[in-house]
């Protein structure tokens, strides 16, 4: 054996006790966004998005659903874009403002929730069972629907599920707008993209040539996305390959793609 792809963190240990073997762990913009739908009850009330954001716990998300092995988010992905919002204030877990907003929202007496899961990533089960288990401090019911993988995308299920889950590779911001956010983007799971101010700016963002000028529009609609776009992003993944000591030539992937994204043009074996 001289490689494996997208090693389970149970198996670490065990590989890092064999001293022919290695492991590689890039820092990635891979997401597992939880997905609310803005156009059904109850998450078309932005109120509801808002609270269920504050429910989340995100340290404690990563150490549970990745092992550890991951960052933290900040509800906006496109990480790795030089128009990240890195100085976003950073989204903490508020049980009281989240039991607040839903109480203005008219569930002071409690909200009982369906999300659909299911064995599409590795730690995407956890992590809704890790959500289920912080939602009861808010006074939040979160049932949970397991899906079977080849089946979770199958609009017959339901998909886009009202509260769902997925996992996105690495992209830049309009890109990844292109592929989900957008009206008729494939994967537009969280229904977003009516709101006219966010239309206008990623509009005016892909037409500009100068970065400084893009950026400074993308940001524009980071913020509103940051407020009240339906995507919890809690987590960024790290990516865990493995390898034996002959194996040279890997390096860390940003994208998501496990073996430095399948760079096997660049391994070479010691003989």
């Amino acid at each position: 054996m001289d490689a494996i792809s997208q090693v389970p963190h149970a198996q670490v240990a065990i590989i890092e006790g064999n001293p022919e073997m290695e492991i590689m762990e890039s820092e990635t913009g891979m997401w597992l966004p939880f997905t609310m739908r803005v156009d059904q009850a109850p998450f078309d009330d932005v109120r509801v998005r808002q609270a269920f954001r504050l429910i989340v716990d995100r340290q404690q998300m990563v150490d549970q659903a990745l092992a550890g092995y991951g960052q933290i988010g900040n509800d906006m992905y496109a990480r790795m874009d030089p128009s990240y919002p890195e100085d976003f204030e950073q989204r903490d877990q508020d049980i009281d403002e989240a039991r607040r907003l839903l109480a203005e929202a008219g569930h002071e007496d409690g909200l009982e929730v369906e999300l659909v899961t299911g064995d599409i990533n590795a730690g995407v089960v956890a992590a809704a069972e890790v959500f289920q288990e912080q939602a009861r401090e808010a006074g939040v019911t979160v049932n949970l629907r397991r899906v079977n993988a080849s089946d979770y995308w199958n609009p017959e299920e339901g998909f886009p599920y009202a509260f769902g889950q997925d996992f996105w590779s690495a992209r830049n911001y309009i890109t990844q707008t292109a592929q989900g956010s957008v009206v008729g983007a494939p994967y537009n799971e969280t229904m977003w993209g009516e709101d006219q101010e966010w239309v206008e700016l990623v509009g005016q963002a892909r037409q500009t040539p100068d970065e400084d000028e893009r950026n400074e529009l993308i940001r524009g609609a980071q913020r509103i996305e940051y407020e009240e776009g339906g995507y919890i992003v809690w987590g960024f993944v790290n990516l865990l390959d493995a390898h034996s000591t002959r194996l040279n030539g890997l390096a860390p992937s940003v994208s998501g793609h496990p073996l430095g994204s399948y760079a096997f043009h660049e391994m070479w074996m010691e003989q």
